[in-house]
């Protein structure tokens, strides 16, 4: 009897599709936000780790193999996981692009260009990742779960405007709903809590952020949500925003590097100034499929822009808050590791082995694309609202929140039952400390206006 190969022949179809090479493929689809796509769901905090991963990110055209023309964001990021910052400049490729944007500035024109018909100023943008989940705004507000009944979590990238306005929004102190608990980051929360709803302001150029307070249904995260895999080398049910924003490596990045500084060189020799060293290698469009040397480092993204709201604003600062222990080393391998730096609530609790999910991964991966008109802030796309996921969403809330204490409830509210509580390792900072932190961001992009 002839075993029938149907299902398995898809998913290998399916598999090649979505991993073009041996490095990994995402657990679930980032979060496309922009003019056409916008954000109803909750933030989520990363335990010990700052909310949001910090990169520097540019767009350029590179040449592939036959000859053609794509389009690829390069990432890099200015803090490592203990949130320690990182000196870019000991980056080759990114001293060249920054060398190249100055000297482009000082022609008034694109003559070393990174692009090559930009619809937009080229420049390294300040970029921050989070992790998000979609709550469906029409059906008793749920959160996107995957067919195991887990959350399905999802990065999604912030342009600088936005994330200082939810940074704002953080310091207006809303308080919990009954039922949850808010810390220093306030809706930025594991427990229950407030969706927010962002979407693009198209008169102002900007991304609105609202904080739904008036919903109080959401339920809490499972408390193992930030759970480590036995290596720690990402999340069990998320893509760590670190691992996957790291810049390019390996003969992919030897590639880049040379076709950019033939570039220029040859804009260079147009004004009469002295050029680099040409970098001594194959030529571009002759090399095979590049070799990772790390399996994150040669995924470039290939997110689309999100519109600039605001000049050039000074870099975040590091978080290093007060009188901070090292964190010991978690014995179980499976539980809730928590990494260095920023200090919120973490929980730990033994990963409950569960099927795999089938989630959806990100198609694009490692692959070099062009931007379409829907990247674009004015592009006439779908209406907004559109859902940009293609899990589905179920209504039945299949998991135990994070938090069960009723604090801050309204009086006006009957507080919900406490449940018995897990066990828990729980590390806070100071709302002093939280509060001056975000002050200190902001009030370096209030100086810059």
């Amino acid at each position: 009897m002839t075993q029938d190969f149907s299902a398995f022949l898809q998913q290998e179809i399916k598999n090649t599709d979505n991993n073009d090479g041996d490095g990994p493929t995402r657990k679930n689809e980032v979060i496309k936000l922009n003019a056409t796509n916008q954000f109803f769901g909750r933030i989520l905090p990363l335990g010990n780790r700052w909310f949001a991963t910090e990169i520097k990110q540019v767009f350029v055209d590179i040449t592939k193999k036959d000859k053609t023309t794509a389009q690829i964001a390069l990432n890099f990021p200015t803090m490592d996981k203990e949130n320690n910052k990182i000196d870019l400049t000991q980056n080759r490729l990114y001293s060249l692009i920054n060398d190249m944007l100055q000297f482009n500035k000082s022609q008034g024109r694109d003559v070393a260009p990174l692009q090559m018909a930009p619809q937009y100023p080229v420049s390294l943008r300040n970029r921050y990742v989070v992790l998000a989940v979609n709550v469906n705004n029409a059906q008793g507000h749920a959160m996107e779960l995957d067919t195991m009944g887990y959350p399905v979590i999802r990065q999604m990238t912030l342009a600088k405007g936005t994330y200082n306005t939810i940074l704002k929004r953080v310091q207006e102190k809303y308080s919990a709903p009954a039922g949850g608990q808010f810390d220093n980051l306030g809706f930025i929360s594991p427990g229950v809590t407030y969706p927010v709803g962002i979407s693009f302001d198209k008169p102002n150029s900007s991304y609105d952020v609202s904080v739904r307070a008036d919903i109080q249904d959401l339920a809490g995260m499972p408390q193992d949500y930030l759970a480590r895999e036995a290596d720690d080398s990402d999340y069990v049910h998320a893509d760590d925003p670190w691992n996957w924003n790291q810049p390019i490596s390996g003969d992919f990045e030897e590639r880049v590097y040379g076709e950019l500084v033939a570039r220029y060189n040859r804009a260079l020799q147009s004004v009469g100034q002295t050029t680099m060293a040409p970098v001594q290698s194959n030529p571009f469009v002759a090399q095979q499929a590049p070799a990772q040397t790390n399996p994150y480092a040669g995924q470039a993204q290939p997110q689309a822009p999100v519109t600039p709201q605001a000049p050039a604003q000074p870099q975040a600062p590091t978080w290093t808050p007060q009188g901070q222990a090292p964190v010991a080393p978690i014995a179980n391998p499976q539980g809730t590791q928590a990494p260095q730096g920023f200090q919120g609530t973490v929980n730990q609790q033994p990963v409950t082995p569960q099927a795999p999910a089938q989630p959806d991964p990100f198609q694009s991966n490692g692959q070099a694309i062009n931007i379409t008109d829907d990247d674009l802030p004015f592009s006439q796309g779908a209406p907004a609202g559109t859902p940009t996921n293609t899990t589905p969403v179920q209504t039945q809330q299949a998991v135990q929140p994070a938090q069960t204490t009723t604090t801050q409830a309204p009086v006006t509210q009957a507080p919900a039952q406490p449940q018995a509580p897990a066990q828990t390792t729980e590390q806070t900072t100071t709302l002093q400390e939280t509060d001056a932190f975000i002050a200190n961001i902001l009030s370096g992009v209030e100086g810059a206006k």
